[in-house]
């Protein structure tokens, strides 16, 4: 990570009004300033990419910036992923139907499973970047969608799989997309804001469907 990528990261988390977050490099290490929350943060980056966060005189150390962004004080996903298992575990049914599709030049039949499995970020393979389901009104993509997203919720803490946030277009323009993210983050009754959402996606935090 570059330091103009880990200010640019950092500032979506913020607070408004406040001054943008300001980096020095010391001893090999990226050290960050922001105000959070109303209270002033310092965020340092050693050189292994290891971070340590210190909010007035609590520290904490986090193995990742990856892993900083996901922690209670930033994205706070365990609560996400709580909030997405019980908001969906009475929308999903026990059935879902099968899949047939081309997924990295192989023909593979599957549903959830499948799915999951594809998106997975990483690993030696080719990185799934876009995965189109298709298909007409009714044949069940929504509901696809609802039950990856309540599979990657339960199983969160153990797979730690990226969460799925499931964005629903129900018949509107996507011009509307920072609208429709807004909608669905409200939903959950998360504090994550819309403008949060590319950097969780970008360090694969969390993957976006658009439905």
């Amino acid at each position: 990570m570059t330091p103009e990528t880990i200010v640019n990261d950092l500032s979506m988390f913020a607070d408004l009004g406040t001054s943008a977050p300001q980096l020095v490099e010391a001893s090999g290490s990226y050290i960050v300033r922001l105000v959070r929350d109303g209270v002033p943060v310092t965020v340092t980056i050693a050189g292994d990419g290891r971070v340590r966060e210190r909010i007035e005189a609590d520290e904490r150390n986090h193995a990742s910036f990856r892993s900083l962004l996901a922690s209670p004080n930033w994205a706070n996903l365990g609560k996400w992923a709580d909030s997405q298992r019980t908001l969906l575990q009475e929308r999903v049914s026990g059935d879902t139907i099968p899949v047939s599709g081309s997924i990295a030049h192989s023909q593979d039949v599957g549903g959830v499973e499948l799915i999951d499995t594809a998106l997975i970020p990483g690993g030696t393979g080719p990185r799934t970047q876009v995965l189109l389901i298709d298909g007409p009104a009714g044949i069940g993509k929504t509901s696809l969608i609802r039950s990856l997203a309540h599979k990657r919720a339960v199983n969160f803490r153990r797979a730690q799989r990226p969460l799925i946030l499931h964005v629903e277009s129900r018949g509107r323009m996507l011009q509307n997309i920072t609208d429709l993210m807004a909608f669905s983050l409200q939903t959950l009754r998360l504090s994550v804001t819309y403008d949060q959402v590319p950097v969780l996606v970008r360090h694969g935090l969390v993957t976006l469907a658009i439905d």
